[in-house]
């Protein structure tokens, strides 16, 4: 494989990571409007369940955003391995080389 072509796929595989992430960030973000939208609705008017299903759910939810480059990089991780071309790139990388130069991985 030419230093191109690999650069090449470690740069589509970091695009691929930043949709996921973006995709994931944007869910958990209109989960946390329709959140504090209801709290009010969920406190007077519905069974405690429903307030504490969101009372749970919400740490859990802050929490994932932390750990937002992980999620999206097993997610790319899991799909790029069944693909020959990318298996022996995706094994090089981790989930923090998302901001770094394709040049600075396909030189590892």
């Amino acid at each position: 494989m030419s230093n191109e072509q690999l650069i090449e796929r470690i740069s589509d595989i970091q695009k691929k990571q930043i949709k996921y992430k973006t995709i994931i960030g944007s869910a958990i973000g209109v989960i946390f409007l329709i959140y504090f939208f209801t709290f009010a609705m969920f406190v007077d008017k519905f069974p405690p369940l429903f307030f504490l299903i969101e009372l749970i759910t919400t740490p859990i939810l802050f929490a994932l955003f932390f750990f937002l480059d992980r999620i999206s990089f097993a997610i790319i991780k899991g799909g790029f391995e069944k693909q020959d071309t990318y298996r022996e790139v995706i094994a090089k990388m981790t989930q923090n080389d998302i901001d770094v130069k394709p040049e600075k991985i396909a030189q590892r």
